[in-house]
């Protein structure tokens, strides 16, 4: 059966419309968010809820460009400082764009954010950063909420599950350092207060657990800072296993200058050996 010439013709002008119609819709799109400020997180630094409202509802969008305009508004939201409407436009984003993964990752990650960092409501951010965490294990979104599980369970108390969760984000996780910190963080106290038979094994083990931190660890990570924490974390370790700062201050000397001392010749009375060499 032939198709009547004018349902052909309407069909047809309505397929050249439709990108014309988004090409439009991701211009307009585009200038709205060029007007955003690169440092967009800082608090009551824009507002563009106006715009970004109009803009939904004149396009009344479905894909990408809409769950972007929408990811756009949940955010400027928590800006404003209005986090419950942020948690709402960041729900319709998981909600009503499912095809679009790159927004969904970002909207479902935010909203454990607003729970952990603003609303410090921590029992309902690790129920959000597992939901990431099962959702996207391959993504960096997903990889990051294994640590903040970690996190959640320290805010809660339960120091047994943060310590599992911090092995888990240490193992997988795209901030690996970060979570191997927290978990020799909590593994310090723990020997620390440990008065048993095993308290010299467990410093031990947590020394090894710091060397490797500091082999992994890059100099330039996170500016430096993830460094300083390992090599503080270091000097703690070997001050409290030790009950004095010997072999503390001699990791220190090490990390300053090297075997060979301050006078930088081997051989000579200043040489300096690397406590963390016989772990």
């Amino acid at each position: 059966m032939r198709m009547n010439r004018t349902v052909l013709a309407w069909i047809s002008g309505l397929l050249i419309a439709m990108p014309v119609y988004a090409d439009e819709a991701f211009e307009r799109l585009s200038t709205i968010t060029a007007q955003i400020p690169a440092d967009w997180w800082v608090e009551h630094s824009w507002d563009k809820t106006a715009e970004l409202e109009t803009f939904l509802s004149s396009y009344k969008l479905s894909d990408t460009t809409g769950a972007e305009a929408r990811l756009w508004l949940g955010r400027n939201y928590r800006v404003l400082g209005d986090y419950a409407r942020a948690i709402q436009e960041l729900r319709r984003v998981v909600n009503d764009y499912a095809a679009n993964e790159s927004q969904q990752r970002a909207a479902y990650h935010s909203i454990a954010q607003l729970y952990y960092w603003y609303l410090k409501d921590y029992a309902a951010a690790l129920a959000e950063y597992q939901r990431v965490a099962r959702l996207f294990p391959k993504n960096w979104e997903g990889q990051d909420a294994e640590e903040f599980i970690g996190h959640c369970y320290v805010a809660l108390g339960q120091r047994g599950q943060a310590l599992q969760a911090y092995q888990v984000a240490y193992r997988n996780g795209a901030g690996s350092i970060n979570s191997g910190i927290a978990m020799a963080s909590l593994l310090l106290e723990e020997a620390s207060a440990d008065e048993s038979a095993s308290r010299s094994a467990r410093f031990q083990s947590l020394l090894v657990l710091y060397r490797e931190l500091l082999q992994r660890c890059p100099v330039e990570e996170r500016g430096g800072e993830a460094r300083i924490a390992i090599l503080d974390g270091i000097y703690e370790a070997f001050s409290r296993w030790d009950t004095h700062l010997a072999r503390a201050k001699r990791f220190l000397e090490f990390q300053r200058y090297g075997a060979a001392g301050p006078d930088e010749l081997t051989g000579t009375a200043d040489d300096v050996s690397n406590p963390l060499a016989s772990l």
